[in-house]
């Protein structure tokens, strides 16, 4: 389900795990750039009358993994993409991630938490 559609499309979830995962990879800077705290950024989902089952196959299928979770009084899919480094680098790929979720028209944000 895009922000364009009421229907759920299992094959657009697929492939929008994938171009996050893509994206993730792309705004990879490497080793070198990976300072700052120490973090838990991660892409999230929020998607309606979609059962959690469902959207963690889709993401198995992309090669990605999910979880939901309860944030802001709404469950939320956390998605784990490829997020290499522990600092600026790990944002930097998170928020890759959900800038391309939001591209394909899904409710996505960046999940920061602070070691």
């Amino acid at each position: 389900m895009t922000a364009t559609t009421t229907k759920f499309d299992r094959v657009a979830l697929v492939e929008a795990f994938k171009a996050a995962r893509d994206a993730a990879l792309a705004a990879d800077k490497g080793p070198d750039y990976d300072y700052g705290s120490c973090n838990f950024d991660t892409p999230v989902l929020k998607l309606k009358n979609v059962r959690e089952q469902t959207v963690v196959n889709c993401a198995l299928e992309a090669g990605v993994h999910v979880y939901a979770r309860n944030w802001l009084g709404s469950r939320y899919f956390f998605v784990d993409v490829p997020l290499r480094g522990q600092g600026v680098r790990r944002t930097l790929m998170a928020e890759a991630a959900t800038k391309r979720l939001k591209e394909l028209g899904y409710k996505a944000y960046t999940y920061y938490q602070l070691d």
